[in-house]
């Protein structure tokens, strides 16, 4: 068994890496998968609470949840997918129909009073009423929905986390890797999050196998939001980091790297060059120019373990 759990976009992804990596050798149960399948994993072991509805229950269910809340919101299939495609984003972003009747008086304690106003204020109103009566009926017959399924294995690894202690999934586990996945909802986040601080460390990559991805895409959607969390930061900086082996200046620039700090900064030593290019393509041309002086220096520098951070990629994006 691997002490590494990979989670990849797609099944066709996983089922294509394991047949790459399994010519000559069994891979059993091996730990990679998608998210789906890390939630129905976690979900079984967590214990199941209640039967999962497929789409087409959830959208009889919103259709009956829906009542008499259709003069202000409309009638008919296509006002119910409409009303089931929000309450699945509300849930998605971990929120409750209470955050939407508070969005209501917040709406109410600033408006100005004119007909537009009533009429957002009246179908937020409605809103709610419809999302609170699916998830009380939901909850009485004893059913879920997947983004209900995700929270719940979110708040049994939060508590697990508070008592320090791991799901029997992650034993063993010291790495989780994260392969391709650029489109998680908030809930999803913090449902990695809440694994990465549990086995301590991570890797993001952009690309899980020999198919083109975008590296500005992974960085603004997947890499800079895992490294703006500061309770995850120092997991998640890429390999050619050594956390915790650095000394001086350079080692204090990487280890708050994505974490702001009121810490004085060392003295100035030779751990770290700061250098100015007046131009775009003139930071390119010297980044160049210091990759090839680490490779053809007398103790050569490997290529995985250079790597080049940009705050920002577009402006570099041409050149």
């Amino acid at each position: 068994m691997s002490d590494v759990i990979a989670l990849y976009p797609t099944a066709r992804k996983v089922e294509d890496w394991l047949m790459r990596h399994s010519r000559g050798r069994g891979l059993l149960d091996y730990p990679i998968m998608t998210f789906p399948q890390l939630i129905d994993r976690l979900w079984r072991e967590f214990g199941p609470r209640g039967a999962l509805l497929d789409e087409l229950q959830e959208r009889l269910a919103v259709g009956e949840a829906m009542g008499h809340a259709q003069s202000a919101l409309g009638g008919g299939r296509g006002s119910a997918d409409h009303v089931l495609g929000l309450i699945r984003q509300f849930k998605s972003a971990a929120l409750t129909a209470g955050d939407l009747r508070s969005a209501a008086r917040a709406l109410t304690a600033g408006a100005d009073g004119g007909a537009d106003s009533a009429s957002a204020r009246a179908r937020l109103i409605d809103l709610a009423e419809i999302f609170e009566r699916y998830e009380r009926m939901l909850a009485d017959r004893g059913l879920c929905d997947r983004h209900d399924r995700e929270r719940a294995v979110l708040e049994e690894l939060l508590a697990l986390e508070r008592r320090g202690a791991r799901p029997a999934l992650l034993d063993g586990v010291r790495q989780l890797q994260v392969a391709e996945i650029y489109d998680f909802s908030l809930l999803q986040f913090m449902i990695v999050a809440a694994l990465i601080r549990i086995v301590g460390d991570a890797t993001l990559t952009i690309q899980a196998a020999e198919h083109p991805a975008s590296a500005a895409r992974f960085a603004e959607l997947t890499w800079n939001r895992f490294v703006a969390e500061e309770s995850i930061a120092d997991k998640v900086l890429p390999g050619f980091v050594r956390r915790g082996g650095r000394r001086g200046r350079l080692g204090f620039v990487l280890e708050h790297l994505f974490i702001e700090t009121a810490d004085a900064a060392p003295p100035a030593d030779d751990t770290l060059e700061l250098v100015e290019a007046p131009t775009a393509l003139g930071e390119i041309e010297e980044v160049g120019r210091a990759i090839r002086r680490a490779m053809e220096s007398p103790e050569p520098i490997a290529p995985r373990r250079i790597a080049v951070v940009a705050r920002d990629l577009k402006p570099y994006a041409e050149y």
